[in-house]
């Protein structure tokens, strides 16, 4: 095994299971508690949820780990077999979360 394939070992396994897992652990976390943050743009900071707003970041946080698991594991490993679905379905969660945060933060 050459260094260049050890690295995308590596890679894979960091950004393909390693970040996905820290993604659901802070859903989980978030989920339980009823508080998560949502950046801000800039310098200006973001804003702390609660509530059902929070739990709807929750869906951000799964949709983000889906992605990146689609993105950095199945891409290079499995074929895009179920590349687009894993895709389609994170973005789904992505923007559907982040959606759903902003309504229920502004309501």
């Amino acid at each position: 095994m050459n260094r260049s394939s050890t690295i995308d070992w590596i890679k894979m396994i960091l950004l393909g299971v390693i970040l996905p897992i820290g993604l659901i652990y802070l859903a989980g976390s978030s989920w339980i508690s009823q508080r998560a943050y949502l950046p801000g743009r800039g310098t200006a900071g973001g804003i702390w949820l609660t509530g059902s707003a929070a739990r709807a970041m929750t869906f951000v946080h799964v949709g983000a780990a889906v992605i990146a698991h689609a993105m950095f594991l199945h891409a290079h490993l499995l074929g895009s077999r179920y590349f687009e679905k894993l895709l389609t379905f994170g973005g789904i969660l992505f923007v559907g979360g982040i959606l759903a945060a902003m309504c229920l933060a502004l309501a």
